[in-house]
Order: C-alpha cells, then structure tokens, then sequence
C-alpha cells in the first residue's frame, strides 16, 4: 500500500513506483538470516531448514531481475514474481482476511 501511495503522489511528476513480490527465491539470504529467540545452535538449524526450502523451490534470482526490469519498462504498480506470490497478491485482493490469517501462521521450520 506504501508503494501505491508513493506512486500515485509521485505520478504527476512522471515518476513510476513498483513494488517487487519475490515470492521465495533461491539466493544466499538464508546463510545470514537471523531468528529471534533461537540460541546459536537452533539458529544454524534454522539457517539449514530455510537454505534446503530455498533451494528446494530453486527459483533463480535471474527471473526475478527480469522480472523488475518489465516492470520498469511497462511501469507496473505491484509486481506479483513467483506462483505463490501470484497467489498471496489474488488472496489480498480476493480475501484479504484469509491472507493475513496465512500471514500468522508458524512456518514449519
């Protein structure tokens, strides 16, 4: 919504504002992602369990570059990139309850 926001305000100047929607990509994140409350071994599991998940869905960050460079050609608002973000930005639209109720859900990790 903060993207919206920005881009319809900033419009009348000729400025475009998109909001990227990843989705789960496969890069080198999970290596130094950090988990609140866990100790320092739990933490490496965690690290483990996320990099596996990661590179399980092996979605490559070469699409999702592609993907903001057409959005900047064709000067998109919100730019859904992976099959589940797809999903989550439909759910939003369609139901937003039921997303945010997805949204607290515990990863099983």
């Amino acid at each position: 919504m903060l993207s919206e926001c920005l881009r319809a305000e900033l419009a009348e100047k000729s400025i475009g504002v998109s909001a990227i929607c990843p989705g789960i990509v496969n890069t080198g994140i999970t290596a130094t992602a950090r988990f609140a409350g866990a100790d320092a071994a739990e933490e490496r599991r965690l690290r483990n369990r996320a990099g596996r998940l990661y590179g399980l869905r092996n979605y490559p960050p070469e699409k999702v570059a592609d993907a903001i460079l057409k959005a900047v050609v064709r000067n998109r608002a919100v730019v859904p990139v992976t099959p589940e973000a797809r999903v989550a930005r439909l759910l939003s639209r369609v139901s937003p309850k039921v997303l945010r109720g997805i949204a607290r859900l515990k990863p099983p990790l």
